[in-house]
């Protein structure tokens, strides 16, 4: 059996706010969109499926914060390239006061975000029977 390596992904998207709740049961919902400009790093969260992933938020004119861990609850893209983003996650690990400074003044208001994951790669030496 050979050992499994990990490797440390991480990447910025610019994306807009689209909305956030929290449910009684402490699930925390968290939707983004991406434009067309973005869609290569859209794809790479793809890659993040099935991973904890720590966001973190820089907003024109103000210092990075985060947001904490989350889980990609979904990406589709529509017709013009544009993608929404889902993520989960529960409040014990999310700074929901963090969630709230991310509801914009001015709906187009873009922000970056930055995701943060740790990935177990596959090892490409072991052939499949």
């Amino acid at each position: 059996m050979s050992e499994s390596k990990e490797e440390i992904i991480d990447f910025i998207i610019v994306v807009k706010y689209n909305g956030h709740n929290v449910r009684p049961n402490g699930s925390v919902d968290l939707n983004l969109i991406s434009r067309y400009s973005e869609m290569v790093d859209s794809i790479r969260l793809l890659q993040l499926l099935n991973n904890d992933i720590v966001l973190t938020v820089k907003i024109p004119e103000s210092k990075a914060f985060k947001l904490g861990s989350f889980r990609i609850g979904g990406v589709a893209f529509d017709h013009d390239g544009t993608a929404k983003i889902k993520f989960n996650g529960m409040t014990d690990f999310i700074n929901t006061d963090n969630l709230n400074k991310l509801i914009p003044m001015d709906k187009e208001d873009m922000f970056q975000l930055k995701c943060t994951s740790i990935v177990e790669l596959e090892n490409e030496d072991d052939e499949e029977i």
